[in-house]
């Protein structure tokens, strides 16, 4: 109802416009800035072309129309008790508002005024409109920033000071701890040297200084009294401008006190770590005699097999030698009777001769002789391969020296030593690839071969089996590893197992029968000392295959050559 109220007013007040007023329009249509016409009912009566192009709407649509026309309704209401309260008070009116012009909200200031008759009546107003959308959203992204910054300061639990290069506090934040720090008032205006002492002072200017010569953050420590207790301060002076450096001062009080008793603390724990890498080192050689000492007792069972029958040939050979002697002092005493006696005579001695080699089993003697001395041949030749396998073995501390090393070689020598411990247990299956010699420690290696291959046998022991188990050994190589794959069929392990088995002090034997660190050993000779791997996959009840990898990266120049 309104809307038609003030339309009809319009057109009889249209009519007293002059032909001035529509040049004077015209004119309004050069300027850039948005400006517009209304008579005292409110109704537009003219616009320039940029109030147009600013609200998205043609001339048309505007002139002869009411705000209430082209606004929302909350806008219009706005915008129609402004146009009331300048006609009544006969004004310049400036205010900010805002305007929905091509469906979106814009910030704007309006500036109308009336404009009256020749006689001084109020005819209408003239408005012009500047768009500060931009403006506000910089003026509202810096109030943003600014809440965002003071926000952030105000969190800031330090002291925060900002001094002039003539060292003069213009600006100055408190720390919440330091409630009665004082009012800030009494901080701004002052020098750093009216409000510290002498010698954090002159610190404090030092590092002011240093900070605005080099652009860069300063940070120092200092010391006051506070509360009559001393306290430590911790500052660090950024540069924010060419007259200004912000200082952030913290109290590190506590924390000294902390960075002593961690400093403490940790010679405490450097002492414990050390006291536990002696028992270590201590277990590891316990491990290491453990493994000597059975080592030396499979080599001891070893060597007890074929010196056994050596010692035992010998017994028959001393008897033989005994029998030998006999007859043959017979023979000597026979040439003796020869040359003193008659033909029958002879006869007669040459049959007790017979007689005596019955007796004395010559010919079984002779008969035996050979099988006794291939036998002592081989046992001999096994004690010479039993004696060069652990001289291999000795050669275990020697950890630092790195040798062109044979993997196969290592393997049958290993398989020398553990026989004892495997032969009841397991049939041996080995399978050798031709293999290039490697640049490594042997008796390490040898050390890691005879552990794995003896958990083996462990395992098919633990099995409890009606049959021979089964340890199959396998070597080969590809362009940079050689390997050597051993399987069992033993007792396997369980997933959660496997994961820990080379970590140190773990194991799955009874306490007392084993300190956990063969694994761990073989790993680090394997891993850390050589830069190969060493790896497992077991399934419960079924067997477990060990898998060593040792890089030919140190292979041996007569190998690199020959290839």
């Amino acid at each position: 109802m309104r809307n038609k109220k003030i339309s009809t007013f319009y057109h009889h007040e249209n009519e007293e416009y002059d032909n001035s007023t529509f040049e004077l329009y015209e004119i309004l249509d050069a300027i850039q800035i948005p400006i517009f016409t209304k008579n005292i009912f409110g109704i537009f009566t003219n616009c320039n072309k940029a109030y147009e192009n600013f609200m998205g709407l043609h001339k048309d649509e505007i002139i002869g129309k009411s705000v209430y026309d082209i606004a929302p309704n909350y806008l219009a209401n706005q915008y129609h008790a402004k146009d009331q309260e300048l006609f009544e008070k006969g004004n310049l009116q400036v205010y900010e508002g805002i305007v929905t012009a091509k469906g979106m909200d814009r910030y704007v200031l309006f500036q109308k005024s009336v404009f009256r008759s020749s006689l001084g009546e109020i005819k209408g107003l003239v408005g012009a409109i500047i768009d500060i959308t931009e403006q506000k959203k910089a003026e509202q992204s810096l109030k943003v920033s600014e809440e965002k910054n003071k926000a952030l300061i105000e969190g800031i639990p330090d002291i925060i000071a900002v001094v002039t290069p003539d060292f003069r506090i213009v600006d100055f934040k408190k720390a919440r701890e330091f409630g009665s720090i004082g009012d800030i008032d009494s901080f701004i205006g002052k020098t750093v040297s009216e409000v510290l002492p002498k010698d954090a002072a002159i610190l404090f200017m030092e590092n002011v200084t240093l900070a605005l010569h080099t652009k860069k953050v300063t940070c120092f420590e200092y010391q006051i009294e506070y509360h009559q207790e001393l306290r430590c301060r911790e500052a660090r002076s950024i540069v924010i401008s060419d007259e200004n450096v912000m200082v952030m001062i913290r109290d590190i009080t506590e924390k000294k006190l902390m960075e002593e008793t961690l400093t403490k603390r940790n010679l405490e724990i450097n002492t414990a770590l050390a006291n536990l890498k002696q028992t270590q080192m201590q277990l590891v050689k316990q491990e290491k005699l453990a493994g000597i000492g059975q080592l030396a007792a499979g080599v001891a069972h070893e060597i007890n097999n074929p010196l056994g029958f050596v010692l035992s040939n010998f017994d028959s050979l001393k008897q033989y030698l005994t029998k030998i002697t006999d007859v043959f002092h017979k023979y000597r005493e026979l040439r003796s009777k020869v040359l003193e006696s008659d033909t029958q005579f002879l006869k007669e001695l040459a049959q007790q001769l017979v007689a005596f080699e019955k007796q004395k089993k010559i010919d079984y003697v002779f008969e035996d002789l050979g099988p006794i001395i291939q036998e002592s041949d081989d046992g001999l030749k096994r004690l010479g391969e039993i004696v060069k396998a652990l001289k291999l073995f000795s050669r275990v501390d020697k950890s630092s020296e790195f040798e062109c090393y044979d993997l196969n070689t290592g393997i049958k020598n290993t398989l020398i030593i553990a026989r004892n411990e495997i032969k009841y247990a397991a049939e041996i299956e080995v399978y050798l690839g031709e293999l290039p010699e490697i640049k490594a420690s042997a008796g390490q290696i040898n050390q890691v071969l005879l552990n794995i291959i003896i958990n083996a046998a462990h395992a098919i022991k633990e099995k409890k089996m009606d049959v021979l188990g089964m340890v199959k050994i396998t070597s080969y190589h590809d362009n940079q590893f050689v390997y050597c794959s051993i399987q069992d069929n033993g007792i396997g392990m369980a997933a959660e197992t496997v994961t820990k088995i080379f970590n140190a002090f773990f194991t799955t034997k009874p306490s007392g029968e084993g300190t956990g660190l063969g694994l761990s050993i073989s790993y680090d000779i394997i891993v850390n000392k050589h830069g190969g791997d060493i790896s497992v996959v077991s399934e419960e009840g079924v067997g477990t295959t060990f898998t060593i990898k040792l890089p030919l990266k140190g292979c041996c120049i007569i190998n690199e050559i020959m290839e």
